[in-house]
């Protein structure tokens, strides 16, 4: 009988030893989510300020695409009779 006893506490005892190792594991992983998780969210924070910076950076200086011509000025026609007054003559 007390051979049965000393069973069922090696098999308590291991089920607690077993998840007592589960549960380091499972913070150990948890740590590891939580650091991908915060260094992702700073890689896009990181893209999302330079993307940020190259809109500043260009937008300002990008033409119109509106086609409003400022008031007070005309557009200027270009008119082309023929190929000769494009293109030099070659002699």
């Amino acid at each position: 009988m007390e051979n049965l006893t000393d069973t069922f506490k090696k098999a308590f005892y291991l089920g607690v030893g077993l998840a007592s190792y589960a549960g380091e594991q499972a913070g150990d992983i948890q740590g590891k989510a939580q650091a991908l998780a915060d260094d992702l969210i700073r890689r896009g924070e990181d893209t999302a300020g330079e993307a940020s910076k190259f809109f500043d950076i260009w937008m300002p200086q990008a033409p119109s695409s509106t086609g409003s011509v400022p008031e007070g000025e005309k557009p200027q026609k270009i008119e082309i009779l023929s190929i000769e007054d494009v293109e030099p003559k070659a002699d």
